[in-house]
């Protein structure tokens, strides 16, 4: 048998070892800035370099121990134990990274959206007029006109239908605080361009722009239910947002005020109504000044109905309860003159109270 170049051989199963170290190390260093599948990619080739390295380092050592008593390098042979370590070493943290990179995005998906963001972030933006045409594509002509008009509804169009951006900036809490304050300021035509159902249809946006969009008559001013399609818009608007129900603003006759349900709650111009109340079915207004809503209030024994009556101009609030002897099954109450007057039910009868209206 002839004796192996011992130099040539190690000179040869080095270079895998040594290269799949260095750039290894270096990889290693570049994976706390990548994310997704660039980090898997870097720790695939780094895990590759090194095993491969590893492999050579491998059959040199074994070569090495053979042969020892022919070379005599002993030095050699703790050189190529050395390196054989800082290969398995180095292999064992690739896998590592390899195996992080991996189960990471399949948890969570951080890493990918990371790297979307990343990638979009690092693309020169879109022409001012290709990003306009997107955001206002579903937007009809009649809206448009509409919204040159409006500023609370611009206001209301961006915060509702880029709702997520706003919640991904604001979170949820803070992003429901200030749409509720837009909404305080809104007419109804602002709610149907910003894509609301309305009272004609609750599920789907306005079908007749061309109609709803234009100015009032005179003569709706006392009207307290309006159904499109008419100008000025219907009284009731419904905007859907996820699978929950629905946030609804009820416009008072004249369009003066405008109360706002949401999740049990209920705000007239921004005002919370009765916030020790849970409203389930939101309320109604009985012309351009009253609301009334059904309210419940839980107290240590039982559940408490009430009839909640809301003053607009004067920005007060009457929670009415039943007595002992007043039977309330679908209380409701209505203007008759200079007073309102409770009754027990809707189906007509003698009210129970009356209450005098201050001028």
């Amino acid at each position: 048998m002839s004796q192996p170049s011992s130099s040539a051989g190690l000179a040869v199963l080095t270079l895998p070892l040594v290269a799949g170290i260095v750039v290894g190390a270096l990889l290693m260093l570049r994976l706390r800035g990548a994310h997704g599948r660039v980090a898997g990619t870097l720790t695939q080739l780094t895990a590759a370099l090194v095993l491969l390295g590893t492999a050579g380092f491998a059959i040199a050592a074994i070569k090495e121990v053979l042969f020892a008593s022919v070379t005599g390098d002993y030095l050699s042979d703790a050189g190529v134990l050395a390196l054989a370590l800082v290969a398995v070493g180095m292999t064992i943290l690739g896998l590592s990274a390899l195996e992080r990179s991996q189960a990471v995005p399949k948890r969570n998906g951080a890493w990918d959206r990371e790297d979307r963001i990343a990638r979009a972030l690092g693309r020169p933006p879109e022409p001012a007029d290709v990003r306009a045409a997107l955001k206002w594509r579903y937007l009809d002509e009649p809206w448009r006109a509409w919204l040159r008009r409006s500023g609370a509804g611009v206001d209301l169009f961006n915060r509702w239908v880029e709702s997520s951006e706003h919640v991904a900036l604001l979170g949820e809490e803070a992003y429901r605080e200030q749409l509720l304050q837009s909404l305080s300021r809104v007419a109804p035509r602002d709610c149907a361009a910003a894509g609301f159902g309305c009272t004609r249809r609750s599920d789907r946006s306005c079908r007749e722009p061309e109609i709803c969009a234009q100015n009032p008559s005179a003569d709706t001013g006392e009207t307290v239910h309006r159904e499109g399609p008419l100008p000025g818009g219907c009284d009731h608007y419904y905007g859907w947002r996820g699978d929950g129900d629905p946030l609804q603003v009820y416009f008072s006759a004249g369009s003066r005020h405008r109360a706002v349900a949401w999740d049990g709650r209920i705000w007239i111009d921004g005002d919370p109504l009765a916030e020790d109340h849970a409203f389930a079915y939101g309320g109604d207004w009985l012309d351009d000044r009253f609301f009334m809503a059904l309210g419940q209030k839980r107290d240590e024994f039982m559940t408490i109905s009430s009839v909640v009556v809301h003053d607009a101009d004067r920005r007060s609030t009457v929670i009415l309860v039943p007595t002992v002897e007043e039977t309330w099954t679908q209380p409701t109450v209505v203007r008759d003159g200079g007073v309102l007057l409770v009754y027990p039910d809707r189906m007509g009868g003698a009210p129970d109270r009356t209450l005098p209206i201050d001028p």
